[in-house]
């Protein structure tokens, strides 16, 4: 019978010995929910991580990897405690550098760059640093010093961290550190290089894109980034138009493919995506910015101003708002909005204040602030020689003030640049008579009141100009040139009637050419009863001036 038993006994431990286990200690049970914990965290199931590992610390409160497990998960979930976390697992176990990893992270987050560096420090030199765990340190750690603007402590940090990444896997095949190093490279101004590392982000998307179709969404939208670094404004564009197609994009997906548009110079179609977007959410004030600058682009300004009125509206404190309604109201030559517009962006934002200086000197100009005009032009042009608006600042003001000499070069750039401008020959004409270049005068008066016929002011310029040669060289007053100029104040007169400053030197001519000995009678006759005429019209205007009286009166008596 007990042999029997014995043999029972054996069969069973030998049938039942595979699903045998003995029971797990107390700290392997917190260990092994601290690994549930982790593989949570890698899934990206941070709220179950954090709960995991909240279970083990009830387990066991003494034990450091429970709380650096429960640090990283609320750490991910945005909870501040969990740098208490972190500071408990250091004091459980001080050569942790895991826990000064978190502390780095947490600093980093909250925007503290110094005091992430020191932590990161500290995390690398300590002996316990998970191995996998190093090259995050190394990217957060260059993410920092980028922040403080050590570029190259950044850039060192890159090529550690993708060392290390090597040596782990043999290979590296995230981009997270090729978009660094980019970022790094142009704030160093190497561009090619950047652009090389960019281009290596975007072979990554595809292939992890080709992999995972299912995270397309959001890595188009990184495409469409890389593809906006490297000026590929019309790549960028279509990424956003796939993911529009591949998902129920937010709003935002078509606002950041309007930017894209924008940016490619394609306004229209942009002003049509916004509209869009705005059907659907019409208070949207991004949209409505971003609507109101393609309006402007697209020459459409009283739409525009509307837009960027109503954005202005709910974003009070936003610089660019102004900045592009002030473009919109110079645009409808509303300059006293305007300089308003541009006075109150540049107090918003001020790194970007200078920008908008070139149109601030242009609507003084405009305004007849001349002086203000001129002294800010000239700080522009410091700057920005090229600058169109600075130029023309430059320009107009100091032709009003008779500064000729100082807008030399701003009216001859002007002049190249915009050779059909009536407007720039003009102002160049009044400086070389003003300089006694009078062929250089009359040739670009003659030019300006071409392009312009029906312009009254340009045609009386040429006119006065023209007189104004005759005056200063006497001998050249031939019956020719007198004609001519005769010809010149007709021609203004036909445009509109004279007024008091206006027709002394037109009369002067009409009476210095009628004394011609050649000149037929009827001709004179017409031409002493059309300046008559207009003297007379004048005088109406002027009764009390005396000297157009005695003009009057020579032309009545020359006939």
């Amino acid at each position: 019978m007990k042999s029997i038993l014995l043999a029972a006994l054996s069969c069973g431990l030998a049938a039942g010995a595979l699903a045998f286990e003995f029971p797990l200690t107390r700290t392997q049970r917190v260990q092994k929910l601290v690994d549930e914990g982790y593989d949570s965290l890698q899934r990206g199931d941070y709220l179950r991580a954090a709960e995991t590992c909240a279970r083990a610390l009830e387990l066991g409160s003494d034990y450091a990897p429970a709380y650096l497990c429960r640090g990283e998960a609320r750490l991910k979930n945005g909870d501040p405690d969990a740098g208490q976390d972190a500071l408990q697992a250091l004091k459980l176990d001080p050569k942790s550098g895991d826990a000064y990893r978190v502390l780095g992270m947490l600093d980093f987050e909250a925007g503290r760059a110094s005091s992430a560096v020191r932590r990161f420090d500290e995390a690398l030199r300590r002996s316990k640093l998970k191995p996998d765990e190093v090259p995050n340190v190394y990217y957060y750690r260059a993410r920092a010093k980028l922040k403080l603007g050590d570029l190259d402590g950044a850039f060192q940090d890159t090529e550690h961290g993708m060392a290390v990444l090597v040596g782990i896997s043999g290979n590296y095949f995230d981009w997270s550190f090729y978009s660094l190093r980019g970022e790094i490279r142009r704030k160093q101004g190497k561009t090619a290089e950047a652009d090389k590392d960019e281009r290596k982000v975007l072979e990554l998307l595809e292939q992890r894109m080709r992999s995972r179709p299912r995270e397309a969404p959001e890595l188009l939208k990184l495409k469409a980034e890389s593809h906006s670094l490297l000026r590929d404004f019309n790549a960028a564009a279509q990424d956003y138009a796939d993911l529009i197609s591949k998902s129920t994009a937010a709003v935002s997906a078509q606002l950041d493919r309007a930017d894209a548009l924008i940016s490619a110079e394609r306004f229209r179609e942009a002003d049509e995506e916004l509209t869009r977007a705005l059907l659907k959410e019409p208070e949207n004030p991004r949209a409505l910015k971003l609507r109101g600058y393609a309006r402007v682009r697209l020459n459409r300004e009283k739409d525009a101003v509307e837009d960027l009125d109503a954005a202005q509206r709910l974003l009070p404190r936003d610089g660019a708002v102004f900045g592009y309604r002030a473009i919109a109201r110079m645009n409808l030559e509303d300059y006293p909005a305007a300089l308003s517009d541009i006075e109150q962006a540049q107090k918003l934002s001020p790194s970007e204040a200078g920008a908008l200086d070139s149109r601030k000197a242009y609507a003084l100009a405009m305004l007849a602030r001349h002086e203000e005009a001129l002294a800010l032009a000239r700080k522009v042009l410091a700057r920005a020689p090229e600058s169109f608006s600075g130029n023309a600042a430059a320009a107009k003001a100091g032709a009003a003030l008779g500064r000729c000499e100082e807008v030399r070069q701003a009216l001859d750039w002007l002049v190249e640049k915009v050779p059909q401008s009536a407007e720039y020959l003009g102002l160049r004409a009044g400086c070389r008579c003003q300089w006694r270049d009078f062929s250089g005068c009359m040739t670009d008066s003659e030019k300006a009141a071409a392009l312009e016929p029906a312009s009254r002011r340009l045609a009386m310029d040429l006119a006065e100009r023209h007189r104004a040669y005759l005056d200063a060289f006497p001998m050249k007053s031939d019956e020719a040139e007198l004609r001519l100029s005769a010809r010149f104040f007709e021609k203004a007169v036909q445009l509109g009637p004279l007024d008091a400053k206006e027709m002394p030197p037109y009369g002067r001519t009409v009476l210095e050419l009628a004394q011609k000995p050649n000149l037929q009678a009827q001709e004179r006759t017409r031409l002493l009863e059309e300046a008559l005429a207009s003297c007379e019209a004048a005088f109406k205007q002027n009764r009390k001036d005396v000297q157009l009286k005695r003009l009057c009166r020579s032309i009545r008596k020359a006939r």
